[in-house]
């Protein structure tokens, strides 16, 4: 079998972006929206619309919703205020899914979903967005800072930032137990 060196394309247009391993999920839009809807975590390339992905959270007899955002800080991303995340999709996409997991066996919630960026972002756009639908304001709102901090902690990705000539400096996302 091969051994393979990541090397990633920084290249600035709508080429898809390399995956090494053989089984790896897409991060085509529509199957995101069906990776959410049966799982509750996807990552992809788009930019996030809350609107649409609060349809996808469940919200039966008019629970109360919490909804939560992170995202790119221009002084994060100096000097072109430009990031690049990537993630390999099987492994971060079962990672988010068993933290949705998680989130449900402690908490008393009725539906939760996330959803986390990769690609180029600028500073501004969204890269983490998380809905939790409960019986409580309160109860929603303690669930889906839970998600956010334990995504933040355990989900495995990279950034990039770029300096003035579009070389890309390697950050490491800084996680803390």
């Amino acid at each position: 079998m091969p051994t393979f060196t990541f090397q990633p394309d920084f290249a600035r247009d709508d080429s898809p972006q390399p995956d090494l391993h053989p089984t790896a999920m897409p991060y085509d839009i529509d199957m995101a929206y069906e990776y959410i809807k049966e799982s509750g975590f996807a990552l992809i390339e788009q930019d996030i619309e809350p609107a649409v992905l609060q349809n996808l959270v469940s919200k039966q007899n008019n629970k109360a919703f919490s909804n939560y955002t992170l995202g790119i800080e221009p002084e994060t991303c100096l000097p072109n205020k430009t990031a690049y995340y990537y993630g390999f999709p099987t492994f971060a996409t079962y990672q988010g899914w068993g933290v949705i997991a998680e989130a449900k066996k402690r908490h008393a919630i009725e539906d939760v979903a996330a959803v986390h960026r990769v690609g180029f972002l600028e500073a501004g756009d969204v890269r983490l967005w998380v809905g939790v639908s409960a019986d409580s304001k309160e109860i929603a709102n303690e669930a889906g800072q839970w998600v956010v901090d334990t995504l933040e902690k355990q989900l495995c990705y990279w950034r990039h930032d770029f300096d003035k000539q579009d070389v890309p400096k390697w950050l490491q996302v800084s996680r803390s137990d």
